[in-house]
């Protein structure tokens, strides 16, 4: 097997490559790539290039050699590369067959420490799938099936033995606190509340604060307490569900793994229904997350309790209210979080989050 290459333009994208990278994964047993044929995808993410490639083999190569892919290309620019890592490191997991996930095939997956660059091969499902809009909310049925695809995703590493050992790492507590709070963003705050000025009351700022102050500590000893403890997504927002097209037998695949790691399972499921909250309500959400549960039983889940995961749920709830800070630090338009901050008020109150705090807000 030869040395992997990394491909940081769509100029170094060339049949030599792909040969040697379908030859690595044991697709190509004989002939060639001939021709590569490139199109930049419509949709373009925040941290990176997708590029959907078209391959040409020579006669003698298999049927079965894939013909689509899609090449994602960190940006050069982007400060966060720490994320390019870890979703090369879950890509390099999922394709060793240590993870079997609904997620999308992985070819080649190289990452460079020194310049934090990265480039992922997946197989393009363009054709027989399409993913969700950031603006446009989903179907009930389809918020039913992707909580399903979560809790298929949690069971399969539910308190597993390689948790934190090959599959991630178990997280320290500064490191951990510093995640959830985003205490970087603590700098910010004066900042996302002057933008906000004339929409926030004293009240809501102060519960701002509060949950910052009070939420990592008290989710650090969730975790101690070994509750609900799996591989998680991280950032199961509409967007990164692929649904398969009506006239496809495929299933819904989770993609953008750039955030995944150990921990709770109900901050995937507090992210998601914070996002889509408005389609639900309270008693919608809680039919919801009983739906998940019910799920996690028939995974083999069974020794864990329905008061705990709802609690869990309800807490994990709390973190929403943060997120729209990061959200706003890294210039992400209003109308990208306005709903989900409206959204996140209207679930500390309803939800009764204030009993799950240190003090009474």
């Amino acid at each position: 097997m030869t040395e992997p290459v990394l491909i940081q333009a769509i100029e170094e994208i060339t049949p030599e490559w792909l040969t040697t990278v379908l030859k690595n994964q044991g697709c190509l047993t004989q002939g060639k790539v001939i021709r590569v044929h490139t199109q930049v995808a419509s949709f373009q993410g925040a941290t990176s290039q997708l590029i959907h490639l078209h391959v040409d083999c020579s006669g003698e190569a298999p049927a079965s050699v894939p013909r689509l892919f899609l090449l994602k290309i960190a940006h050069a620019a982007f400060p966060e590369k720490s994320l390019f890592q870890k979703e090369v490191q879950f890509y390099q997991l999922s394709s060793s067959g240590a993870m079997n996930l609904p997620v999308p095939q992985c070819y080649d997956a190289v990452h460079d420490p020194k310049t934090g660059n990265a480039h992922i091969l997946l197989e393009d499902l363009s054709q027989t799938h399409k993913a969700g809009e950031w603006y446009v909310p989903p179907s009930r049925s389809q918020c039913y099936e992707a909580i399903e695809v979560l809790a298929q995703i949690h069971s399969q590493f539910w308190k597993h033995p390689e948790l934190g050992k090959v599959v991630g790492t178990w997280p320290q507590e500064n490191e951990f606190i510093n995640t959830l709070t985003y205490s970087h963003l603590e700098q910010h705050l004066p900042h996302f509340f002057h933008a906000l000025a004339d929409r926030l009351s004293s009240n809501q700022c102060q519960l701002i604060e509060t949950v910052m102050d009070q939420f990592p500590a008290l989710a650090w000893k969730h975790l101690q307490a070994d509750e609900g403890i799996t591989l998680i997504h991280g950032d199961p927002h509409y967007g990164n569900f692929l649904f398969p097209n009506a006239s496809s037998r495929s299933s819904i695949v989770l993609i953008d793994w750039q955030v995944w790691g150990v921990g709770i399972h109900a901050l995937d499921l507090a992210f998601m229904l914070g996002y889509w909250r408005a389609i639900f309500q309270t008693s919608g959400e809680m039919e919801l997350i009983q739906h998940y549960y019910q799920h996690l039983r028939h995974f083999g889940i069974t020794d864990y309790s329905w008061d705990t995961c709802w609690n869990l749920f309800r807490f994990y709830t709390m973190r929403n209210l943060l997120i729209p800070i990061g959200l706003h630090a890294i210039g992400i338009p209003t109308e990208g979080w306005s709903s989900w901050l409206e959204q996140g008020f209207a679930a500390f109150q309803e939800l009764r989050c204030e009993t799950l705090l240190l003090k009474a807000v």
